[in-house]
């Protein structure tokens, strides 16, 4: 499974602005995570954008 960092765009009701909310995932079908946010949210949401974690392997001898 990888791991990606959403920025989800959304307009907030409450305070009359746009809004930015960061969330980490792991998946692996990020499209399919996506279209699940885009669907279940109740506000408008103007755009996500993702990027791909990499995950590091520190090896000690």
């Amino acid at each position: 499974m990888k791991k990606y960092k959403l920025w989800i765009k959304k307009y907030n009701f409450i305070k009359n602005d746009n809004e930015i909310i960061e969330k980490i995932i792991e998946t692996n079908d990020i499209y399919h995570e996506i279209g699940y946010i885009y669907c279940n949210s109740l506000e408008k949401i103007e755009r996500i954008d993702y990027y791909l974690l990499e995950e590091k392997n520190n090896v000690k001898c």
